[in-house]
């Protein structure tokens, strides 16, 4: 998500495509340690298979460095992704955009630290590391942060869209027999005064 962002607010190209590097590297790099944990964990049998479904295993003390490349290549985006908001914030202002990309990118970013810090702790924890890091409490966390991301920029879309139309209307030249559009429709004006303009002519 941080990666899409990055190629939305830097205009480099070579910048975008060093980005994409180190994704495929950090992806590589995850599908090792994975093979290389799964080679050292232990699966028992099912003492309870009537109850409880599955298998037991037994995985290594070291599993939290599965969390490490992605920790170090999600912090290189959102410290690029904070440095380009800064840069621009500097040259056209602080915008609601340039706020929302801000607040939620930190959102996201302070959430997916604190959920790795949390697989790491509970990696090291024998009583609790099957839940730490098999319950995929880090994949659907980060899957509502990132929903909240795009919420929040449908929601500034939605806005400016809003306000364009009205902008656009307030200023329309109604010389040439345009009829603005403001954000009140005209038609319950215009049935307001319907009445009295008929009692006005009947009276005449």
């Amino acid at each position: 998500m941080l990666l899409l962002r990055c190629w939305a607010i830097y205009d480099s190209k070579r910048m975008v495509w060093v980005l994409f590097g180190g994704l495929v590297g950090a992806v590589a790099s995850g599908i090792v340690i994975i093979k290389v944990l799964l080679d050292r964990t232990h699966f028992l049998d099912n003492p309870l298979p009537n109850i409880f479904s599955g298998c037991v295993v037994v995985l290594p003390d070291y599993v939290w460095i599965l969390y490490t490349m992605p920790l170090v290549y999600e912090s290189t985006l959102f410290c690029l992704t904070i440095w380009r908001i800064y840069i621009l914030s500097k040259d056209f202002g602080s915008t609601p955009l340039m706020q929302t990309l801000a607040r939620s990118g930190m959102a996201y970013f302070a959430t997916l630290v604190v959920l790795m810090i949390l697989a790491c702790i509970g990696g090291t924890i024998q009583t609790v590391k099957i839940a730490a890091n098999a319950s995929g409490v880090l994949s659907a966390m980060s899957s509502v942060v990132c929903s909240r991301m795009i919420f929040s920029l449908h929601r500034i879309a939605r806005n400016d869209v809003q306000e364009e139309q009205v902008i656009s209307g307030t200023r329309a030249d109604t010389s040439g027999g345009l009829i603005p559009q403001f954000a009140i429709p005209l038609q319950s004006l215009a049935s307001t005064s319907l009445p009295c303009s008929q009692s006005r002519s009947e009276q005449v």
